[in-house]
């Protein structure tokens, strides 16, 4: 039990996609260099704790998994974080699994590890991920433009609104939450599509494709029309995912590493280090 990873594709096509790849990783790396770049001309000295490294990381990791430090006040804001956080990691482990069996394991050891009970488990624990990663991101759209709470309208104290343009920030919010949920529902499109197409005998692992195929089929929509959509909807979930990925050093996702780099290396005597105010005359 497995699938065709590029099924119906030319050999052109596939290698026309490990082109937009290369120009992907290329330019996710150039941007995370242009912060790093940033970060590392701003004066003063920090000592990188390379000793207590190992436990800072591991610390970092269980703040991150847990979700301490975000909506402290409030549980729906922290639901929704913790939702999109957690299902955008099972994608992306549910890539890089894919990957490393497609373009190293099967290579060396064919036919590979993605097959069997093994495929049928990473089945279910993508579509986990994917559900997860769409109810967060609606929630996470509720609340900013639907509820609108006050300091996500990034006002400034120190200037009158019509001197700061607040456009940037809220085109960046929308940017990413609306990359974020195409990214996911065309995988659940794709996923459909190609149930409906090989008409697949283990579909019911994949349990929100297989709604989605229910869907395709209930609208008198025949194998051969889904081999079309599926066309379609591989070209746009991995599109819609490299410019996702390319973007993300730029916009509003780069605190997706900023945010680890920041628990790592936090100074916890910051404060103490902190001058003495002088007195009030």
């Amino acid at each position: 039990m497995t699938r065709p990873v590029y099924q119906g594709l030319p050999e052109g096509v596939i290698a026309a996609f490990y082109a937009v790849i290369a120009v992907t990783l290329g330019t996710f790396f150039f941007g995370l260099w242009l912060r790093v770049r940033k970060f590392r001309s701003a004066h003063g000295r920090y000592p990188l704790p390379l000793g207590s490294l190992p436990r800072r990381v591991w610390s970092a990791f269980w703040v991150i998994a847990k979700h301490t430090t975000i909506g402290r006040d409030d549980l729906y804001v922290r639901l929704a974080h913790f939702l999109t956080f957690w299902g955008f990691a099972a994608l992306f482990v549910s890539t890089v699994v894919l990957t490393v069996d497609y373009d190293l394991v099967r290579r060396l050891f064919p036919p590979g590890f993605w097959r069997g009970p093994f495929f049928l488990g990473y089945e279910v624990f993508a579509d986990t991920g994917g559900v997860f990663l769409v109810a967060g991101v609606l929630m996470l759209m509720v609340r900013r433009w639907i509820v609108r709470p006050f300091r996500l309208g990034y006002a400034r104290i120190d200037l009158p609104p019509e001197r700061y343009s607040r456009a940037d920030y809220t085109r960046g919010d929308a940017l990413f939450l609306l990359s974020l949920l195409l990214v996911a529902l065309s995988g659940f499109l794709l996923e459909g599509a190609r149930i409906v197409a090989d008409g697949t005998p283990y579909a019911a692992f994949s349990y929100v494709g297989n709604l989605v195929a229910g869907v395709i089929a209930g609208a008198g929509v025949g194998p051969a029309v889904a081999e079309t959509i599926r066309a379609y909807s591989w070209w746009i979930h991995a599109l819609a995912s490299m410019t996702f990925v390319a973007l993300l050093p730029f916009g509003k996702g780069v605190h997706m590493f900023l945010d680890i780099a920041t628990l790592v290396l936090r100074d916890p005597l910051a404060g103490r280090r902190l001058p003495t105010p002088e007195p009030a005359r």
